[in-house]
């Protein structure tokens, strides 16, 4: 049980100059300086290990290793655990398939908020990416601005005071995610510099105010060889090492 509610965290679980005051722009200008503002800039793949830790009611902590590899835009694959395991899940052309000792066990229509916005959005038309916003009940037209950890942010999703509706969270500056409330409230740590573009290298999940998870990434590469095969979700394959 605790594994399957981190694994649909996950899933749902990853300011431009001109931009200068909320009351200027709604949710579609947001999204399209995040774009602007990195292109030709961003990686198009990355791959980290993943220390993934869940916490019970109780607060008792459960760590696993989980290996992620991302193809920008859009797929996505998670090994839970060493590849040779056969856990894993492949995000491709929103559809997930989830594999269990290498057979496949479910597959469904699923968007990753945390994808969409912490990777595919500097890679894809700001027109896509909005378009799946919206197919995810995110109200573009509602934007205000506040402050997260010191820092302006613009607030896209909901009105000022709203921590329940779908919503999405941008460092002003920057226009780098911070936070994604859907309605887990996910939280984007420790951004660090690659050779092109940034990866939040921590994130937490909250629900009622009370952490529940926290992935941590190490051993981060990123613009390198991704081999086709690691995103076919008609088979679980483990494709040439290093790639």
């Amino acid at each position: 049980m605790r594994r399957h509610i981190a694994l649909v965290v996950v899933i749902t679980c990853f300011a431009f100059a001109g931009v200068s005051r909320a009351t200027e722009v709604d949710g579609a200008r947001v999204v399209r300086e995040m774009h602007e503002k990195y292109r030709g800039a961003w990686f198009t793949t990355t791959r980290f290990a993943q220390k993934t830790t869940t916490y019970d009611d109780g607060g008792k902590a459960h760590v696993e290793e989980w290996y992620e590899r991302i193809k920008l835009p859009g797929k996505l694959r998670i090994d839970v655990g060493p590849v040779k395991d056969g856990n894993a899940m492949i995000l491709t052309n929103g559809q997930m398939t989830t594999f269990k000792g290498g057979a496949r066990t479910d597959s469904r229509p699923m968007t990753s908020l945390a994808l969409l916005l912490g990777f595919d959005v500097y890679q894809q038309s700001p027109e896509t990416t909005l378009a799946q916003l919206k197919h995810e009940g995110v109200d573009i037209a509602k934007v205000h601005e506040e402050s997260w950890e010191g820092r302006p942010v613009f607030v896209v999703g909901a009105d000022r005071g709203d921590l329940t509706s779908n919503q999405f969270w941008v460092d002003k500056e920057r226009l780098l995610l911070v936070r994604i409330i859907a309605p887990s409230d996910i939280r984007f740590l420790d951004y660090q510099k690659q050779k092109r573009g940034v990866i939040a290298a921590r994130i937490d999940v909250y629900r009622k105010d009370r952490l529940v998870m926290s992935e941590e990434y190490s051993a981060i590469e990123s613009d390198i060889p991704l081999d086709e095969a690691w995103f076919d979700p008609s088979k679980l394959s483990a494709p040439t090492p290093g790639h």
